[in-house]
């Protein structure tokens, strides 16, 4: 018996050494590693829609954007850590695309939403026991950026991402959410495409679920599109979708199961796409690679060199990145005519 438990004792310390290593593995050194570019805030970016013609439809300008933007803290950090900033630092670094992934959670009783990549929790702290991060966390982010810059605008777009209720209640409680918002005035909640001067200062709501709730013109602006992932049968040819809504043409590359050299092509393909001012465009260079379980840095590294050394000469629409800094931002920026 003695001799089973001196056994027992050093499988167990193996088994806990083990789980050390991963735990590190998973979450500690994602936490902390290298950054893909540079991790610096570029405050000179904070108000560079300024420069930006009134009348120009947000469709028509070419604008930077946070794919699964609040996962910079997030479970399981290895595979769902898409960006190293805050929203705060990405906004103040010229980023107004913000990739909002939400699903509903009830707290302290109180009906809320909260941000999720995939099934897993994005976090208001680095600790993988950290509250939850919310709704409004995010809303009073946005809200304070845009009272210090407004000449700007943040195109906020919303996902279901954890199906965990009807889509009629989880449009229900955005919107009773919004309406109890230290932001509730900032919000701009309209069914067509804006003018930059109608979004000056301004949240503007889209979304990527159908208005089961009929709130109508409140809804928010519908772009939500087919699941694209990797391409049928192997063909990496497959680039952008085209999907028509009530009153523009939605094109979207979103093919997040494509390896590096893959994934820029089609990347490149979709930004050469010529479409009416109306259109929306939405270029992902974001994704998670082919295999079964992503890890968004490894792909994002070679990604993104590739946008700073090889920048096509136009980014028509909105171009969307995972671990976005400052440079990035500006070369989408600095795409405007």
């Amino acid at each position: 018996m003695k001799k089973f438990l001196k056994v027992l004792k050093v499988l167990l310390a193996v088994i806990a050494a083990l789980l050390i290593v991963v735990c590190c593995v998973v979450e500690v050194y994602p936490a902390f590693h290298d950054k893909v570019g540079s991790f610096e805030t570029d405050a000179s970016m904070a108000d560079w829609m300024k420069g930006i013609d009134d009348d120009r439809l947000l469709s028509d300008i070419s604008i930077p954007g946070i794919h699964d933007a609040a996962s910079d803290e997030c479970q399981l950090r290895l595979m769902t850590k898409c960006q190293d900033k805050d929203i705060t630092s990405l906004l103040y670094d010229g980023y107004r695309y913000i990739d909002a992934r939400l699903g509903y959670e009830e707290i302290n009783g109180e009906k809320n939403l909260t941000y999720y990549h995939g099934f897993l929790h994005c976090l208001n702290g680095v600790f993988p026991w950290s509250a939850h991060l919310t709704f409004e966390d995010v809303a009073k982010q946005c809200g304070a950026f845009l009272k210090e810059n407004p000449s700007e605008t943040i195109i906020f777009v919303v996902k279901h991402e954890q199906l965990n209720t009807s889509d009629a209640e989880f449009e229900e409680t955005l919107h009773y959410l919004i309406d109890k918002s230290e932001t509730k005035d900032m919000w701009l909640l309209t069914d067509s495409i804006p003018t930059l001067g109608e979004a000056r200062g301004k949240i503007v709501l889209f979304r990527r679920y159908p208005d089961d709730a009929n709130l109508g013109v409140k809804s928010g602006i519908y772009i939500d599109w087919e699941k694209q992932a990797e391409a049928p049968d192997g063909d990496s040819s497959l680039t952008y979708a085209k999907e028509e809504k009530d009153t523009f043409s939605l094109y979207v590359q979103d093919r997040y199961k494509y390896d590096a050299e893959t994934k820029w092509q089609v990347f490149e393909e979709t930004a050469a796409l010529e479409k009416q001012p109306e259109d929306v465009l939405i270029n992902f260079l974001s994704s998670n690679g082919t295999a079964a379980y992503g890890h968004p840095y490894a792909l994002a590294k070679p990604l993104n060199r590739n946008l700073k050394e090889n920048t096509p000469k136009v980014l028509p629409g909105w171009t969307v990145v995972d671990f976005g800094d400052a440079e990035l931002a500006k070369l989408i920026i600095d795409s405007n005519k």
